[in-house]
């Protein structure tokens, strides 16, 4: 990197070092995106509206000079182990002649670190409430297709319930029918049959008329 001077210092030259590695960082993150604040089991973690939130990242001049590893989670750690050697230096470190270009570098870095964060958390919580409405569109799309089975199970009722119902008032009617000329065939055999043939006949008994005295017992005479 070009600077108006070099220092003499090795202070100075390891300030530079530690500008230098934290440039290349955000450029990494320019390119990759901005780490996810995780848990310690790698979970996003997400913000009270269930926004994901980022990781730490510096967003002005003194949050880049103060910046080191204790202010990132494990997994970011994990996946960029370069953090663990950064530290912090004075924030007149780059107003020093020998890092001027590295000044006005990391304000430009900077700047296009904190649009890049607000067009990565706006597409990530846009995707999020996508997922969230297709998710609630499957769960309709879900519940939809239960009413309609429930539906065709209660007309297959009511369609059995019905045809059970015209069944019964069919087999009524035949039966009504089959006793009315059942009623009718009676009346008429009635009807071609004497009166008298309903008549008890009654055939007394008569008994012979003999007196006490002409009854005699045997041997008598």
């Amino acid at each position: 990197m070009t600077n108006e001077s070099q220092p003499s210092s090795p202070l100075a030259k390891a300030a530079q070092a530690m500008i230098d590695a934290k440039l290349a960082l955000l450029d990494e993150w320019l390119k990759k995106g901005i780490p996810w604040l995780r848990s310690q089991d790698g979970r996003c973690i997400c913000g009270p509206n269930d926004e994901r939130v980022l990781d730490y990242y510096p967003d002005d001049i003194r949050a880049f000079a103060m910046w080191t590893s204790k202010q990132h989670c494990q997994t970011t750690l994990t996946r960029y182990p370069q953090l663990l050697q950064f530290k912090s230096f004075s924030r007149s470190t780059l107003n020093q002649n020998h890092n001027i270009t590295r000044k006005d570098l990391t304000i430009t870095k900077l700047a296009a670190v904190k649009d890049a964060s607000k067009q990565q958390l706006e597409k990530a919580n846009a995707n999020n409430i996508l997922a969230e409405f297709t998710a609630e569109i499957h769960q309709l799309r879900r519940l939809v297709k239960i009413q309609e089975h429930e539906i065709y199970r209660y007309r297959e009722d009511a369609r059995i319930a019905r045809e059970e119902a015209e069944a019964t008032n069919r087999l009524y009617e035949r039966q009504q029918k089959y006793a009315e000329e059942h009623i009718k065939k009676l009346e008429k055999q009635l009807q071609g049959r004497p009166t008298n043939v309903f008549r008890e006949t009654v055939v007394p008994l008569r008994r012979s008329k003999k007196t006490p005295s002409s009854t005699k017992p045997d041997g008598v005479k």
